[in-house]
């Protein structure tokens, strides 16, 4: 199977997926979210692997985030920007905490590996230093 055929799936599914699920009256951004879900690798696995496939779900992510950019309400979110900006502030803090916990479990390192307090001008060279001599899971 060529890219060719892949594309070819690809744009029918962009064309008639968002059809078919307004029949059935569902948004049709689902349309195109369900049947890229439905060829994928994960479901009947259609498409036969190729690069620019990936280039084409980038596109894809893409235009999703610019349609719901498209559905934002500037008013609300001025009207409610405290509550916003706390809650996205309060995501972002999980998901870092989250992430260092996690890397600090699976690399074995200290979290905050500052032996020495360099001068405020060499701070970030020696940082950058520390992290490279420190050996790394894989050099076991």
């Amino acid at each position: 199977q060529s890219s060719t055929f892949g594309f070819t799936v690809v744009a029918l599914i962009v064309v008639f997926g968002p059809l078919i699920a307004e029949r059935v009256r569902l948004p049709g951004l689902m349309g195109l979210l369900l049947g890229g879900a439905l060829i994928g690798p994960n479901m009947f696995n259609v498409l036969p692997s190729f690069e620019s496939l990936d280039s084409v779900g980038s596109l894809g992510v893409l235009y999703i985030i610019f349609l719901a950019g498209l559905q934002l309400d500037i008013d609300s979110c001025m009207r409610y920007r405290k509550i916003s900006a706390g809650f996205g502030l309060l995501t972002a803090f999980i998901l870092l905490a989250l992430g260092v916990g996690v890397w600090g479990k699976v690399s074995g390192r200290p979290l905050v590996p500052i032996h020495s307090s360099p001068p405020s001008g060499q701070r970030r060279t020696h940082l950058l230093r520390m992290v490279l001599q420190t050996p790394g899971p894989s050099s076991e």
